[in-house]
């Protein structure tokens, strides 16, 4: 199914193979921080700093979930207990117990053909260190797996420039569709008018709406990023809902159905769904032809990010992705990775940097992966819903922005990686690069003045640029075809 899509892509003229490999800058390196420490498990040097503090993840035996599961993760009979199963928790004694992957009920049988209901989070006492919890698990009874939870960042620059420029409404573009600010979508269509552009490098998708394809409301495209701002004028008639709840998604940030609003999932979605031919904002790829009656692709907003007193916080995207599919989601949009700056200064070096370029993606992360792509759109026993368009799913990521040739979790080999260019076929200059990635396209460039155009919160416009921008162009086409 991949290379499938990757061909129909390339007919849909996304710039492809244009990030050429190039040296990285060298950079003074940094000191390791006295707390790193070399992984029992894995062998990689792990930095509790970029990990999320006072927990592991587990995945455990059948029997040992069995007897998880008999006492209901009471963890007093887990620590006390005399059977074999019960000694293994007794050298951390955790403070809390729970799944990774929560009741999926009635996906609950094939969550558990894939082993998914065998992981666990462990809350750890304050005075045992990740690497305690580790070497106390490592080996021990019904213990398959340790692992810890990178912090996870957007691949974007943390930058939102508003559109206050007035658009142009006449142009090649807007004979198409009446949105008005279409025109300033280079990464639609770009005609190398502008200074510093050249012509064809863009997604070249003017001529399938011109053909009447725009989208189909029975694809449903789950952003795992920040929260869409779902009331937002342009994107509001694209929005998923839950049938059981009425709510558009999942906050895995709070654990709640409550969505708040962000920058950057917000622009992500807009590039995938705006909604088309409703003669305000911007379009999006897929974003359906409003004066015709065509609804476009649905956006179910998975929330991983949320901003809490100026400060982004993180949740987890495996659980996002999985749940994603047991939700309907057929295509999963991912523009976010693993945070390596251990030292918050936007800089990896040294040690930062040998752990970008050796990174991989979380074992539970992959079986996640693995999970969407298998059953998206599937009953349990992976035969095609009636309701779906198509049988499995597809999962894309950003390669990431540290101009290196490595980029984790995209580098995982079923995952579609997107890298970007800016608007002259040639690789961004802070798009990671190589051969595990597997097309590019339009991200932007404000070195060269060009960056995509999107919504934002606050019934906004807005530009950014990173291959979290390029990665919903990709998305956006996937759902077309």
């Amino acid at each position: 199914m991949k290379h499938n899509l990757l061909y129909s892509l390339i007919l849909l003229s996304i710039v492809v193979l244009s990030c050429e490999k190039k040296e990285v800058a060298v950079v003074t390196p940094e000191e390791k921080p006295a707390n790193c420490f070399v992984s029992k498990a894995t062998g990689e040097t792990i930095y509790p700093s970029v990990m999320r503090a006072g927990e592991v993840v587990i995945k455990v035996s059948e029997n040992l979930r069995g007897r998880i599961e008999e006492v209901n993760e009471d963890l007093g009979v887990l620590c006390q207990g005399t059977k074999a199963e019960d000694k293994v928790f007794s050298k951390v004694q955790p403070v809390g117990l729970r799944r990774l992957f929560p009741d999926a009920g009635e996906f609950e049988e094939r969550t558990h053909e894939a082993g998914l209901d065998r992981w666990f989070i462990v809350d750890l006492p304050e005075n045992i260190s990740l690497k305690q919890a580790e070497e106390a698990f490592y080996g021990e009874y019904g213990i398959e797996k340790v692992e810890f939870r990178h912090e996870i960042v957007g691949m974007f620059d943390n930058t939102v420039i508003p559109a206050i420029e007035t658009p142009v409404l006449s142009s090649a573009a807007t004979q198409v569709f009446d949105d008005p600010r279409l025109s300033q979508q280079w990464h639609y269509y770009n005609d190398g008018s502008q200074n510093g552009m050249s012509e064809g490098c863009d997604v070249n998708v003017l001529p399938v709406w011109k053909n009447k394809i725009a989208g189909s409301e029975d694809v449903i495209v789950a952003v795992v990023d920040g929260g869409i701002q779902y009331d937002h004028p342009d994107l509001a008639a694209n929005m998923w809902t839950d049938s059981k709840t009425g709510k558009h998604g999942y906050n895995f940030v709070n654990n709640s159905t409550t969505i708040k609003a962000h920058d950057h999932g917000t622009h992500v979605a807009g590039t995938i769904a705006a909604v088309n031919n409703n003669g305000i904002g911007v379009c999006g790829i897929a974003g359906g032809d409003a004066k015709k009656g065509v609804p476009g692709v649905r956006l179910m907003s998975c929330q991983i990010f949320m901003t809490v007193g100026g400060q982004d916080q993180g949740g987890d995207g495996a659980q996002a992705i999985k749940w994603a599919a047991d939700h309907g989601a057929v295509i999963s949009q991912n523009s976010w990775g693993y945070n390596f700056d251990y030292n918050g200064d936007g800089v990896l070096s040294g040690s930062e940097l040998s752990a970008a370029l050796n990174a991989k993606i979380d074992t539970y992360t992959r079986e996640a992966v693995d999970y969407f792509i298998r059953y998206a759109g599937c009953d349990n026993n992976g035969n095609q819903l009636a309701s779906s368009p198509m049988k499995g799913g597809i999962v894309i990521f950003a390669a990431g922005n540290d101009n290196i040739k490595n980029g984790a979790p995209a580098n995982y080999a079923p995952i579609f990686a997107v890298g970007s260019v800016g608007a002259d076929y040639k690789r961004a200059y802070y798009s990671n690069y190589g051969d595990w990635v597997d097309i590019c396209a339009p991200g932007g460039d404000a070195y060269k003045g060009y960056n995509v155009l999107s919504t934002i919160p606050g019934n906004g416009y807005g530009y950014m640029q990173g291959t979290s921008m390029a990665c919903p162009h990709v998305s956006g086409v996937a759902a077309l075809v």
